[in-house]
């Protein structure tokens, strides 16, 4: 028995109809329960341990309305590398981070989101992570030694005001602008900018200074050479960058109170 033009038609719109709702349903099923990848800077790792091939993650949200959808995790020699996935929180999805996981081999090192965030033993501090991420090889290229200042974290107080690489003969270095928004005398600022130059120099390989230029007082410039970052820190700061955890014991070495919180400078050795 032939169907008839009119019937024909109404079974292909309901058969389009079914497959759009369908289509639709599966991307709001999507959306609640899976979510979207977030970056390891929109995350909040409250406590990493690891007992031998068991990895155990708790963490928070930095934006308050994201919920925890699942977690996307691989492991290869060792290396667990973590993707976590989040959508508007709601009655399916929890406020908090808690990932528990068993491996077949022991656990070297756990990565989120490509950032390690523990290491030979220990949970690595986020200013060494995101360190660790954008170290560079050479001074050349000048997003990538934005992306190293940047990770540092230098303080709004040298609001940065541009760079300038210097790669025709060594040392090869940067110089870096900044507006000294709070007034303070370059001698009072000289154990901070030591401070961060050692991170500096220590993330990108070839780097063997680091210039400090007011950008209202060209003639107050301050340099921190290799050898000013070693001994500061105490250490070889070249070395201290070949892993993650030689790295976080630099930034913990290093580490600075906030101009911003004491209205000092002040140097403070952990």
């Amino acid at each position: 028995m032939r169907l008839k033009f009119k019937e024909i038609v109404r079974i292909l719109l309901r058969v389009v109809l079914s497959l759009t709702v369908g289509i639709l349903l599966g991307r709001i099923a999507m959306k609640v329960f899976v979510g979207n990848e977030l970056e390891k800077e929109y995350i909040a790792i409250n406590s990493v341990k690891v007992d031998k091939n068991t990895v155990e993650i708790t963490g928070d949200f930095i934006d308050s309305y994201c919920g925890f959808t699942t977690a996307k995790i691989n492991a290869e020699d060792g290396i667990v590398n973590i993707k976590i996935y989040s959508s508007p929180k709601n009655i399916f999805n929890k406020a908090g981070i808690k990932i528990k996981e068993k491996f077949e081999n022991d656990i070297k090192e756990v990565r989120i989101s490509d950032y390690v965030v523990w290491h030979n033993g220990k949970k690595i501090s986020d200013k060494a992570s995101k360190l660790f991420k954008y170290k560079q090889k050479y001074i050349g290229k000048a997003h990538g030694v934005m992306g190293v200042i940047g990770s540092a974290g230098v303080p709004d107080s040298f609001q940065n005001d541009g760079i300038q690489l210097q790669t025709s003969e060594e040392p090869y270095g940067v110089t870096i602008y900044y507006k000294n928004k709070k007034g303070y005398e370059i001698d009072d600022m000289k154990d901070v900018m030591t401070g961060y130059s050692a991170l500096i120099l220590a993330c990108i390989d070839n780097a063997g200074e680091v210039t400090w230029s007011d950008r209202q007082n060209i003639a107050k410039e301050y340099t921190v050479t290799l050898e000013d970052a070693n001994k500061y820190s105490d250490s070889n700061v070249k070395e201290c960058a070949q892993n993650p955890s030689k790295l976080h014991d630099l930034v913990e070495k290093v580490g600075l109170e906030s101009v911003e919180d004491t209205g000092s400078v002040k140097k403070v050795f952990k």
